[in-house]
């Protein structure tokens, strides 16, 4: 019951910040003439502003799953499916399936790592800094389907 509860609590924290992401895009726009030329500044638009934020957003999650490997690991499978179609239900622009294969990939490395750590192998944190370093493919699907919801640029 406790991996359970761990479980739906990391998923429950994702789809919050998910959906607090969207803050950046109620900012009012800047007035300076320079934004307002034909072209589109995409290292400091609202779309980079919530890439970055799930970036970090879900590299914190990787960290804190990390840690709590004892609780993380039971019926990953499972959470992918039902992980995607709650996301899918806050954010419909965000196909479930699609949701579930970018989990399955995560989870794969993050299972990796949580292995390595129980064997006392000290690739541990190699592995865990590898299934980081899937979070700005994750945080750019995620953007993309949130973006669209919210008619971020």
């Amino acid at each position: 019951m406790r991996r359970i509860t761990a479980i739906t609590g990391l998923g429950l924290a994702a789809v919050l910040a998910l959906s607090g992401c969207s803050a950046a895009a109620d900012s009012p726009a800047p007035t300076d003439d320079m934004t307002s030329s034909a072209a589109v500044d995409t290292v400091n638009s609202d779309g980079s502003t919530l890439r970055a934020t799930l970036t970090a957003l879900l590299a914190d999650h990787v960290y804190l799953a990390g840690a709590a490997i004892d609780q993380a690991l039971s019926d990953l499978g499972g959470y992918a499916v039902s992980f995607g179609q709650l996301i899918n239900s806050v954010v419909p622009e965000l196909p479930a399936e699609a949701v579930q294969a970018e989990l399955e990939m995560h989870a794969t490395s993050l299972v990796a790592a949580i292995d390595a750590n129980i064997a006392g192998d000290s690739a541990y944190f190699a592995l865990l800094k590898e299934a980081v370093g899937h979070m700005p493919m994750t945080a750019q699907a995620l953007a993309g389907g949130i973006a669209a919801n919210k008619g971020i640029q």
